[in-house]
């Protein structure tokens, strides 16, 4: 609630080496009153934006451009952003999203009617999606769970033993949010009464995330077999 004070009474510092003109500039920006605040094109105006600023002008077009080449041209741009969009956008966290994550600033109550039998929680992790996703699977088989992919960013899971009675609002999902390249957020949201699943595929995946990159994915269970098999070895040597 502090940071709302101080955004509502802009209150702030900038650094010693700003200009006069900077200052200026930012305090008009951070204006807390819509009305008064400046506009975007008062902002080109202003002295200190048009310091070596060059505006760009569109160039004319070629009349004898066939439009027939032009359509073609911009379906397949479209085309591609539509598929880089795809395979990008959803994984990436912007900064708004990055924001609500805080304690203090969480803003989900104002857009999202919450359900009392649901719990959220977050995970950070040091590894790439790809690798995050994985743990996460590591994860699943430790707390005997099974897995559905929803999307290549989140996971529902359910208990094995259970899929076949279990009320489809009895799952478990984690979706991952990259922050940076080598930086996620796992949120985990509950809709199920099994506590004990739900805490075991905690532990495990935060035992997991904790490894260090670059190191495969390996669940308990597995670890413990491997272990078991060792010392089955030695014994018969």
């Amino acid at each position: 609630m502090n940071l709302y004070g101080k955004i509502w009474k802009s209150e702030y510092k900038c650094p010693t080496w700003f200009t006069r003109s900077q200052k200026k500039l930012i305090a008009k920006i951070l204006e807390p009153r819509p009305a008064k605040r400046i506009t975007i094109s008062d902002i080109i105006e202003d002295p200190w934006f048009q310091k070596d600023y060059k505006p760009v002008f569109a160039s004319e077009f070629d009349q004898n451009i066939n439009s027939e080449d032009v359509d073609v041209a911009f379906n397949s741009i479209e085309e591609n952003v539509r598929e880089t969009t795809v395979s990008k956008s959803s994984s990436f966290i912007n900064a708004f999203q990055l924001i609500a994550m805080s304690r203090d600033l969480d803003l989900s109550g104002l857009f999202v009617e919450q359900d009392e039998n649901k719990q959220t929680k977050r995970m950070g992790s040091k590894h790439t999606i790809n690798e995050t996703i994985e743990k996460i699977e590591a994860a699943a088989t430790d707390a005997r769970l099974s897995i559905e992919k929803i999307s290549n960013f989140k996971i529902k899971m359910q208990p094995k033993q259970t899929m076949a009675t279990t009320s489809f609002r009895s799952y478990l999902s984690a979706q991952v949010i990259e922050v940076a390249p080598t930086h996620c957020v796992v949120e985990i949201s509950k809709s199920t009464e099994d506590i004990r699943t739900y805490n075991k595929f905690c532990e495990s995946l935060s035992n997991l995330l904790k490894q260090k990159p670059g190191v495969p994915s390996q669940s308990e269970d597995s670890v413990d077999q491997c272990a078991s098999d060792r010392k089955k070895h030695d014994a018969e040597w």
